[in-house]
């Protein structure tokens, strides 16, 4: 989640890269909803109605706001809202693993896993040089 959302800040103004990555309580509560069957209730809909409303003007689809010199829509942004909805995506996967497993593993060893995971999963990002250090 955090390798995608480097990538998506070299190719996204850092705010919508951040507000785009900050969606995951959406998803996770969507997941929570559909996968663990948690109460989402009314408060919930509504946050994530408006959640999606303000993701929508955010990265303005050109399918919806047709823009006259089409100048708004690049790959970059395209691939970089690609990105870090990907990373909110993967966040929230951490927290529905987390809330599944419970109370049954230790909360140490449970970080211990997640950073031993999230190490070895960035290495070779981090061998390849990628992201760029400007980035880092």
């Amino acid at each position: 989640g955090m390798t995608t959302f480097f990538f998506a800040v070299q190719l996204l103004p850092f705010a919508d890269a951040m507000t785009l990555f900050f969606l995951n309580p959406v998803v996770t509560a969507i997941v929570a909803w559909i996968l663990l069957k948690e109460p989402l209730g009314t408060q919930g809909v509504i946050g994530i109605i408006l959640s999606l409303v303000g993701l929508t003007l955010l990265i303005r689809p050109p399918f919806i706001f047709h823009s006259e010199n089409g100048a708004n829509w690049t790959s970059d942004k395209f691939w970089g809202t690609i990105l870090a909805l990907s990373g909110s995506v993967c966040a929230a996967g951490v927290f529905i693993s987390i809330r599944f497993i419970g109370n049954r593993v230790h909360p140490v060893i449970l970080a211990l896993y997640y950073h031993v995971i999230a190490c070895l999963s960035s290495l070779p990002f981090l061998l390849a040089k990628f992201p760029s250090s400007a980035v880092l």
